[in-house]
């Protein structure tokens, strides 16, 4: 399934688009889920208990519009999945900076877990969406007073004390770049930004053994998705009618427009594969993590073929219903994919300028 999302969204990568996509901006809604709010806790669920941690985390950072670090332990570790722009490991006061600068860019940033997922081992798999306005000024940065937003996926691993000691983080650095001003999107205009979802977050836990019905069926449609010619009426048959795809922030879009999109990426990436790092499922929910890999052979918008492979990093987040897909999430990184095929030097980070680190918030 991802194949789809390499050619289509991972394309919308090269694209510049201000998109991810979801089930997203609202966490799939049609999962059966247990919602967790700080105010709704019970004995199982103390300040020490990660789930309930990582909302306060966030409850902490929008309410006191402040960096939360008394979450974390002293020596934790930050790194980003496939980044153009922070490529380094680096610690705790380094994300604080980055945090406060953050902040620091919108006097309504707001940043919410949408879907947390406890996949064992103290490992949480969080989806987040961001957005706000950027009307203060960072650094260099002069603030353009437009709506800003942002889909990401953050990786926490808890030590035995409760702190957070790992964070691994996913997000759109194309889309960040494009908001602020620091680049204008390749193929012209940017898709609207959709609204925070005003559901709670939405928590669940991985299935002790896969669910292998739902690996089996992501296995067929990933292969129709590769294949070439494209049977566009075959993959359109994969989903349920009235899905929702999304990249975040971009509002959900159905799959006749995913298959619309595809069809130039399709001609321009070619002998496309994907190597799956990482796969649970919680129910319904499917959630892949996974390299895509396609020879840039075609061209795409302004970009000409340059005969190099276009690496994709992503996260799948698909939910299934009578072996149909009724939502599905992905993420990616287009600056890193640009990257990847040398259509993207990173800028020259100037003293005070935290454009390239400003990002999600933790």
């Amino acid at each position: 399934m991802k194949i789809c999302y390499f050619f289509a969204a991972s394309a919308l990568m090269l694209a510049a688009c201000a998109t991810n996509k979801p089930a997203e901006g609202t966490a799939d809604e049609t999962t059966d889920t247990k919602h967790v709010t700080a105010e709704q806790k019970t004995e199982s669920q103390t300040a020490e208990d990660p789930v309930e941690a990582l909302v306060e985390m966030f409850e902490v950072m929008n309410t006191e519009r402040r960096a939360a670090p008394e979450y974390f332990a002293d020596d934790a570790k930050f790194s980003f999945i496939a980044s153009a722009l922070a490529p380094e490991p680096f610690g705790l006061e380094r994300a604080n900076q980055m945090n406060e600068q953050t902040l620091a860019m919108s006097s309504d940033l707001e940043a919410k877990p949408l879907r947390i997922i406890d996949i064992g081992g103290n490992v949480y798999i969080v989806q987040v969406y961001l957005t706000g306005t950027f009307d203060q000024p960072v650094g260099e940065m002069k603030p353009t007073n437009e709506k800003i937003g942002m889909g990401m996926v953050q990786i926490y691993t808890f030590g035995d004390d409760g702190k957070i000691k790992h964070v691994e983080m996913l997000r759109d650095e194309m889309t960040m770049m494009v908001q602020t001003g620091r680049m204008k999107n390749p193929l012209g205009a940017t898709a609207p930004i959709r609204e925070m979802p005003t559901t709670e977050p939405v928590v669940l836990q991985a299935d002790e053994s896969q669910n292998q019905q739902l690996v089996e069926q992501y296995g067929k449609h990933r292969e129709l998705f590769r294949a070439r010619p494209r049977n566009e009426e075959a993959i359109l048959a994969v989903f349920a009618e009235g899905v929702e795809i999304g990249m975040p922030p971009r509002p959900g879009f159905g799959a006749t427009e995913l298959v619309e999109q595809g069809r130039m990426f399709a001609q321009a990436l070619t002998e496309g594969s994907s190597e799956v790092e990482g796969m649970w499922t919680a129910g319904d929910l499917l959630v892949v993590r996974a390299v895509g890999k396609a020879k840039h052979s075609g061209t795409i918008g302004p970009f000409e073929a340059t005969d190099k492979w276009a690496m994709n990093p992503y996260f799948d987040f698909i939910q299934f219903k009578d072996g149909k897909v009724v939502a599905m999430s992905g993420y990616n990184n287009p600056l890193y994919t640009m990257k990847s095929l040398g259509l993207f030097p990173p800028p020259q980070q100037k003293s005070g300028d935290a454009s390239g680190e400003a990002s999600s918030a933790k």
